[in-house]
Parts: structure tokens; C-alpha cells; sequence
């Protein structure tokens, strides 16, 4: 049995509503009745059947009504030799540096503690403290002396390290990267 395109039902549909016009109902009435050819329901494609490719030809051409369709190229990693611009590239260092450090974080913070989040803004606060405490005793003399100096930039950089670090740990937590007891993302 061939199969009828949907614009050639409709073409026919459409012939036999206007044969029916012109002929009328008596004329059905002498004609013997139109006999079908149905396939069984078990000779029909399931539905995954159905969404199957079917093979090409022997020939290798598709055949007429089928368009020849190529199958898409992965999308070029890191390590492909494929040309790709400086700005798709740098995105690909981005999404290959987040992807890294998620692993790592993952593989070596596995759960926090609140308590231990509440021990780091302690000591942020710390830092902070001396540093500005250190800073201000500093004012007290007429000159600074180069001990001092550096005892400052020391506590200063001690301080910014501490909280750079509580910032990006508040990050991970956010973003669901560390895992944080009774807190949930």
C-alpha cells in the first residue's frame, strides 16, 4: 500500500466534494461501496519506531521529498585546534576555571559548620581591629618609624586576605558550591 502525502489528501478531499456536488446523492446510491485498504494496527510503527531515522539508499542520495541533513559539529574544548575568537576563548578559560574550582571545592570542602563560618568573621573582625588600632597608636608620634610601617602593611594585608576570603566563601554558599550545615540553597 503507498502512502498518500497530506497535500494530496487534501487534493483528493477536495475532487470528491466536488464530484458529490455534481453528481449528487442518488448517484452514490447505484455505486458499489468504496472498499479501503487499512493496514493492521500491529503492522504500524510504534511511536519510537516512528522517530527513528530511517537508512539512507544504497545509492547514497536522498530520496525526493527528504532533506539531506548533516549532523552538527561538537562544539570545539579547550584542547580542540579549531579557530575561534579572542572573546569566545577567554569565555571558555572562564567556564574551564569555575568548572575546575567547583571541583576542587567540592572534592575538598565537603561540609561547613555554622560555627566555623562565625570563627572566620570573628577573626575578619580581629584583623580589622588591630589593624586600625595599630594604625591610629602609629598617629601618636611625630614620625613613623619603618618598623612600624611595615607592621601596619602586614596587619592591613592580613585583614584584606581574611575578609577577601570570608567574601568568596559567602559566594560559594550562595551560588550552592559549599555547603553550609542547617543552611539550604
Amino acid at each position: 500500500m503507498s502512502l498518500i502525502e497530506p497535500g494530496d489528501l487534501n487534493q483528493q478531499l477536495r475532487s470528491a466534494r466536488s464530484w458529490l456536488k455534481q453528481t449528487g446523492p442518488a448517484d452514490l446510491e447505484a455505486r458499489p461501496p468504496l472498499k479501503l485498504e487499512i493496514d493492521p494496527p500491529s503492522a504500524l510503527p510504534t511511536l519510537n519506531q516512528a522517530n527513528k531515522p530511517q537508512p539512507a539508499p544504497s545509492d547514497g542520495l536522498p530520496q525526493s521529498g527528504q532533506k539531506d541533513i548533516k549532523p552538527k559539529k561538537a562544539r570545539p574544548g579547550p584542547g580542540k585546534s579549531e579557530t575561534v575568537a579572542a572573546g569566545q576563548y577567554d569565555r571558555m578559560i572562564e567556564d574551564m576555571i569555575r568548572n575546575e574550582s567547583q571541583a576542587e571545592i567540592t572534592q575538598h570542602v565537603i561540609k561547613v559548620e555554622r560555627s566555623e563560618v562565625a570563627a572566620l568573621v570573628k577573626q575578619v573582625a580581629r584583623a580589622k581591629g588591630r589593624y586600625l588600632a595599630t594604625l591610629l597608636e602609629s598617629s601618636k608620634g611625630k614620625s613613623v618609624s619603618s618598623s612600624r610601617i611595615e607592621d601596619l602593611r602586614q596587619l592591613r594585608e592580613t585583614y584584606d586576605e581574611l575578609l577577601q576570603g570570608l567574601n568568596d566563601l559567602r559566594g560559594h554558599i550562595v551560588n550552592g558550591t559549599v555547603m553550609v550545615e542547617g543552611v539550604r540553597n
